[in-house]
């Protein structure tokens, strides 16, 4: 009979370390302050292109009521797969008013991946890649 009860054991041990834990849904990794801490800008070739400097830090700041803070501009946010969907309440300097932007979260750094879009500075294509330290 102690030889059943063994392999029963080992079998449901290994049976649960075996599967893996559900991932934290990017939803919730993503509410909370993050502040930025690098923004690279590529143009459609490839090449880096210059973004706009400022020595204020800047802060990006996702509610759980599905809010999107940056600075003066603020909009709605939903998540979608591995994007988030940010819809601003007034337009932008940069249009358009809904952005879609990929992202990621590791620990407490996230990155933002903006879709192409349209640089005054470049007069072309760009695309600006955010990574930002959450700090609450």
């Amino acid at each position: 009979m102690k030889p059943v009860v063994v392999l029963t054991t080992a079998v449901a041990l290994i049976a649960l370390w075996s599967r893996s834990l559900p991932a934290e849904d990017l939803t919730s990794q993503i509410i909370g302050i993050w502040k930025v801490k690098s923004v690279e800008c590529v143009d459609a070739d490839g090449k880096e292109c210059s973004t706009p400097s400022s020595t204020l830090p800047r802060y990006h700041v996702f509610t759980r009521s599905g809010r999107y803070i940056k600075g003066s501009s603020s909009g709605a946010y939903a998540v979608d797969g591995g994007k988030v969907i940010i819809t601003y309440d007034e337009p932008t300097n940069f249009p358009p008013t809904v952005l879609g932007r990929e992202v990621s979260v590791s620990g407490n750094v996230m990155t933002l991946k903006s879709m192409p879009v349209v640089s005054k500075m470049a007069r072309s294509a760009v695309v600006f890649t955010v990574v930002a330290e959450k700090v609450d």
